[in-house]
């Protein structure tokens, strides 16, 4: 979670995310000479003294790439230390803009599509920005299931409705679950999907592209990040110190639950909209709202700052 003494004195940056009709974010090549040379950045720079966010967003990129920027939307905020001097990004997503951009600090420019973003290509901060941008509002988790083959059946409806992140969770044998999750994942690449399995490290690794999920159990066996960053790491929490853990391990979304009541937990008292906004608006972590979701509370969830929301019900019949 963030810490406001910890912040206190850090270098306060504006960030554009500038999206175009194509869904292509304008990105900059960071000269060799400076810290974190050669890798690729999201516009921006220093809040100066007096300034607020948007106008030292405005300002800078006018002074690096010779846009106007308009209608900013606040994606989120961003604390992250670099060898010990810490820097809060301060994100907003600019879909508005003069169509005059221009290298005016000698940098290289490049329009690219969101979809091909590379973790490794960015500095390490703008993780959370680039998880944000590529994960999509939905979140669908299995439920229960007779056969292997009923499961896959029903997700692969889900993802010929166009679901694009699923949470495999069964109660099969690790001999069917192992088959069923090698061929969900081989249909989950076809559809641009991403598969999370709810499965132990050393299973998830011996997949090739799948994700983890670790419940709100699991999630305190680990003290570091336990699955290469090229993999998604899921995790579930429910209150303010699960998120400081998913933080502690670097996860790269949260299901935070329940925000509602729900049949699946009737004795687990929801949290309700405003305590979820809460807790989300206080992480860089991209967070999913779950219990009792339905597709109708995207808005709501997306509006407290949500990525979107989770669930069972809504998906599985």
């Amino acid at each position: 979670m963030r810490n406001t003494e910890a912040e206190a004195g850090t270098l306060q940056v504006a960030v554009a995310v500038i999206l175009n009709a194509k869904h292509e974010v304008l990105v900059a090549r960071r000269p060799e000479d400076k810290h974190l040379g050669g890798m690729l950045e999201f516009p921006g720079g220093k809040i100066e003294a007096g300034e607020t966010p948007v106008d030292a967003l405005r300002r800078e990129i006018k002074e690096e790439v010779n846009l106007d920027v308009y209608a900013e939307t606040f994606l989120q905020s961003i604390y992250f230390e670099y060898d010990k001097h810490p820097v809060n990004l301060q994100v907003y997503l600019c879909e508005q803009f003069s169509q005059t951009e221009k290298p005016l600090e000698n940098q290289q420019l490049y329009w690219l599509p969101v979809a091909s973003l590379r973790l490794a290509e960015f500095p390490p901060a703008n993780k959370a920005i680039i998880h944000r941008l590529q994960l999509p509002d939905q979140y669908m988790i299995t439920g229960a299931a007779e056969s292997q083959q009923i499961y896959l059946d029903r997700c692969m409806k889900a993802l010929d409705r166009g679901v694009k992140l699923i949470q495999l969770r069964t109660r099969l044998d690790s001999q069917d679950f192992l088959a069923l999750a090698r061929e969900l994942e081989k249909q989950c690449r076809k559809h641009a999907a991403q598969l999370l399995l709810n499965t132990s490290v050393e299973i998830s690794e011996s997949f090739e592209s799948a994700g983890l999920h670790l419940n709100s159990h699991r999630l305190y066996q680990y003290s570091q990040r336990p699955v290469s960053r090229d993999r998604l790491l899921s995790t579930s929490c429910h209150n303010v110190a699960d998120i400081e853990q998913a933080e502690l391990i670097e996860a790269d979304l949260v299901l935070l639950s329940p925000v509602k009541s729900t049949s699946s937990h009737p004795d687990a008292m929801p949290m309700g909209w405003q305590q979820f906004e809460e807790l989300t608006r206080a992480t860089s972590i991209p967070v999913y709202a779950l219990g009792g979701m339905q597709l109708s509370d995207i808005d709501t969830a997306l509006t407290c700052g949500a990525q979107g929301v989770a669930g069972i019900s809504s998906y599985w019949p």
